[in-house]
């Protein structure tokens, strides 16, 4: 069997089309609640394409933390999951204005919270565009909406 001339050549066909079709920009929905009896925060995750198709949803359960904490947390995970799809540009909504004014530096963090800080600051700094901006609306309303025409 001869060696392949180019790279491109040397990979099944299926693994070419999934890089093609990868989204390269996403909008991520950040919810954030605190659970019954105050047992800990939930924090909800909704990644969409750019045009707002769906493309996961992911659930955290969070103790002994707080909502800028569960918020700061949930904006991390979803700024690794996008790195990991190889995402080129990214806007992340979160329903708390403290998260959002803490991520964006308009407010000094608490100083048990600098390291997390920290860590979304230079994750944001690894894609061409990153922007974290308060919604005070629902996801499910925020991906409703993301369907519409413009």
């Amino acid at each position: 069997m001869m060696a392949a001339l180019f790279t491109e050549n040397t990979y099944p066909l299926e693994k070419r089309l999934s890089k093609v079709s990868r989204p390269k920009a996403v909008k991520a929905f950040v919810r954030i609640l605190r659970a019954e009896n105050n047992a800990g925060i939930k924090a909800t995750i909704a990644l969409a394409s750019d045009k707002g198709e769906p493309i996961r949803e992911m659930r955290y359960d969070f103790s002994k933390v707080s909502l800028e904490e569960a918020g700061l947390r949930a904006a991390l995970e979803s700024l690794k999951i996008a790195r990991r799809n190889r995402v080129k540009h990214i806007v992340i909504f979160v329903d708390n204005e403290r998260v959002v004014s803490i991520a964006n530096g308009t407010e000094i963090p608490p100083a048990e919270l600098i390291s997390l800080t920290l860590q979304v600051r230079a994750l944001c700094h690894s894609f061409e565009s990153a922007v974290i901006r308060y919604s005070a609306e629902g996801m499910a309303e925020s991906l409703s909406h993301s369907h519409e025409p413009r």
